[in-house]
């Protein structure tokens, strides 16, 4: 008769939760004691349930061994400082972002600065971004820049690091800083082109009634072809700007046609 082998329940990582009223004085030491890396997430104090009221604030703690442990081993362990049922870690990465809500927008963001690390735990390796993470984070960035409008790599790298330190910030400067600041450039190179042809139609006329009023000016020919010139560059600003050119008010005499089309008066009357 074969004996089915009994499936090994033991694993390496572990977690449970501990509250102020109820750990001793010198729970912090005595989980130290362990020699092995663990965290300490920030205090929770701001949770709420559903219907809005705060939870009794509480502590998360992960620890990490080196070798696998049973639930038994655990217990002994939560229970001397009067921690909660343990659970197994499924997802250490996952787990140690939710100690201060990363991935939960819709709950208080607790400050990386309160989560500690004990026992030489390194917590960053678990709040660096994965390959997945990376371009779901470079996604937000990328919407971020279109919706404000953003021109400048240096506006979206301040907004990081005020904004997102956690999430937003280790991607751009360490993985996609030639990616965004190429879109950001190229976006506000098709802005200038746009611009550029939005104005193209309007400003063509001067460019080319500016090119030929010089062109006539350098011209050896008797005064009266230049006057016929003169006013016939004089008639195409006319049927272009109308009164902005014939009648300007004060506020319009900076304006680009009507220096030009006063030059043209001047050029005529001189010449």
């Amino acid at each position: 008769m074969v004996v089915a082998k009994k499936k090994d329940e033991r694993v390496r990582n572990w977690s449970f939760v501990a509250y102020p009223e109820s750990v001793p004085e010198n729970w912090i030491e005595i989980l130290d004691e362990l020699h092995v890396p663990w965290v300490e997430s920030p205090l929770h104090d701001k949770d709420t349930s559903a219907n809005g009221e705060v939870k009794k604030s509480h502590w998360h703690i992960a620890l990490f061994f080196n070798n696998k442990k049973s639930y038994e081993q655990i217990l002994e362990i939560a229970e001397s400082v009067n921690g909660t049922i343990p659970q197994r870690i499924e997802n250490a990465k996952g787990l140690i972002r939710y100690f201060l809500h990363m991935d939960n927008p819709e709950k208080y963001q607790y400050p990386k600065a309160e989560m500690i690390a004990h026992g030489g735990a390194d917590i960053e390796k678990y709040l660096t971004a994965s390959g997945g993470d990376h371009l779901q984070i470079l996604a937000e960035m990328q919407e971020w820049v279109d919706e404000t409008e953003c021109t400048e790599f240096s506006d979206l790298a301040r907004y990081a690091l005020q904004e997102h330190y956690h999430d937003w910030y280790p991607v751009l400067a360490t993985k996609s800083t030639l990616f965004l600041n190429t879109y950001i450039r190229s976006k506000r190179h098709s802005k200038s082109e746009d611009k550029t042809s939005e104005l193209s139609e309007d400003q063509k006329i001067l460019k080319d009634v500016e090119r030929e009023f010089l062109s006539i000016q350098s011209k050896e020919i008797i005064k009266k072809a230049k006057n016929l010139a003169y006013a016939g560059l004089k008639h195409r600003l006319e049927r272009e700007y109308g009164s902005y050119v014939l009648e300007p008010v004060k506020e319009d005499l900076s304006r680009p046609e009507v220096i030009l089309y006063k030059d043209i008066e001047n050029a005529i009357e001189n010449d």
